[in-house]
């Protein structure tokens, strides 16, 4: 093995490492805007329950 044939060697394991650490970044990351989705969505929700339940609340005495 010639010393080019090594270096090439080390470059594509080098770059297996490379893009295996970047697909580890970018599950991360995937997963903590699914989190962060999912937050921002039980928060929406909640804020719609309360919305409703005030338009319910003030619906009632005017209809008495």
């Amino acid at each position: 093995m010639t010393f080019t044939d090594g270096f090439l060697l080390l470059l594509l394991f080098g770059g297996g490492f490379v893009l295996w650490s970047l697909s580890d970044l970018i599950e991360a990351k995937e997963q903590e805007i699914r989190e962060r989705t999912r937050k921002q969505k039980l928060k929406n929700d909640r804020e719609e329950q309360r919305i409703k339940q005030q338009q319910d609340g003030a619906a009632s005495p005017a209809g008495a």
